[in-house]
């Protein structure tokens, strides 16, 4: 099995994602799990990945059909929404409408997990 890992900078901040099985990713700041990543086959919700960042817990939700992903919160609130089709995702294009204050590159480093890598591993 390959095993990816990804480094995500934003802010000053620097943070890994790391694979560590089929599905799961741990994700590391200063060498502390700060959160994690669940996939399909792990979750009981066979459409989404939950990301757990902090006491936080987020259900990422992809609609291949329109190339959307929505974030949801633990009360199942729509709390930021991202668009990109695979042309434009590639030159860094996107949108992103977030309603509270999110970690948006571990969201956005997600869906890269989630729609690029997760099918193929």
């Amino acid at each position: 099995m390959k095993k990816v890992h990804l480094q995500v900078q934003w802010e000053g901040r620097t943070v890994f994602i790391d694979h560590v099985k089929k599905h799961r990713w741990v994700i590391k700041e200063n060498g502390k799990t700060v959160g994690d990543l669940l996939g399909k086959g792990i979750i009981k919700n066979k459409g989404a990945q939950e990301i757990r960042w902090g006491n936080n817990v987020y259900m990422l939700s992809i609609h291949e059909a329109v190339e959307e992903a929505c974030i949801f919160n633990q009360k199942r609130e729509k709390v930021a929404e991202f668009k990109s089709d695979l042309f434009h995702f590639k030159e860094g294009k996107h949108s992103i409408r977030v309603t509270e204050e999110l970690p948006v590159p571990i969201f956005i480093a997600s869906y890269y997990v989630t729609t690029f890598i997760m099918p193929y591993i």
